[in-house]
């Protein structure tokens, strides 16, 4: 729980879409948040599919890109993730469930109020953010989240990595920048006008679409930052869709 000021001012470089108006929001519930996305061996342990089977459920000529039982899972879609957290609910562990958008933004912001919790630049030497920005003519390091736009470059190919490989937020959680979307409860509104302040999920649904948050390995640098936000249809496997799930703590 905790208050933050959620979307980003006109003045953010790369502000996109729908990512206003800044606004506070109180996360008035305390909850818990997944320390990395869920990996490939854990999505198969409750589904009984693996990373081919996802794929093929998206589209059989659709590329494998990484496999491994610590890369998190993709071709994921908003459902496929609901009835993977109804299939861990049923072992009686816990109510899990997907994060709200605020809460999200929260964890992922973990304090800061930068394009990023670590700053508002991307450095080389930095291990949060494996590029640097002012390589995009070159498109080698370039102005991407995670890993480099070019397959090969110093060693890394495309496509998600193991998680937990760089360095966590000071909330202690893996990856909420790049590697793959993670969804959210709340349907899709255009803008933050109306939006729940509370920290909860706005379900009022606007649109057919549901959010996802963080970008991806191949996304834009602009796309992974705290604030960028995106939409997708509920039943669309894409490509660098993955999950990251919550939970209510004890009161």
């Amino acid at each position: 729980a905790g208050t933050f000021q959620m979307g980003a001012l006109s003045s953010e470089r790369g502000v996109g879409f729908g990512e206003g108006p800044a606004h506070i929001v109180t996360v008035e519930k305390d909850f818990y948040l997944s320390v990395t996305e869920i990996t490939q061996a854990q999505w198969e342990a409750i589904t009984g599919k693996n990373i081919a089977d996802q794929r093929d459920l998206a589209d059989t000529s659709f590329q494998i890109y990484t496999v491994g039982k610590d890369v998190p899972i993709y071709y994921v879609s908003w459902n496929d993730a609901q009835d993977f957290i109804s299939g861990l609910n049923a072992l009686g562990q816990g109510t899990f469930r997907f994060p709200s958008e605020a809460e999200w933004e929260y964890a992922c912001r973990a304090g800061s109020n930068s394009r990023f919790f670590f700053g508002d630049s991307l450095n080389c030497d930095d291990n949060c953010a494996d590029c640097a920005e002012n390589l995009l003519a070159t498109n080698t390091r370039a102005d991407y989240m995670w890993h480099c736009f070019t397959d090969g470059i110093n060693g890394y190919t495309r496509g998600p990595k193991e998680v937990g490989s760089l360095l966590p937020n000071p909330f202690g959680l893996y990856d909420m920048h790049g590697n793959v979307w993670e969804y959210c409860q709340d349907w899709y509104h255009p803008t933050y006008s109306g939006a729940p302040t509370d920290g909860s999920a706005w379900e009022d649904p606007v649109s057919t679409q549901r959010i996802y948050r963080g970008g991806h390995s191949f996304a834009h640098a602009d796309i992974c930052r705290s604030a960028f936000r995106s939409a997708i249809d509920p039943s669309t496997r894409h490509t660098y869709a993955g999950v990251r799930i919550a939970m209510d703590a004890p009161e």
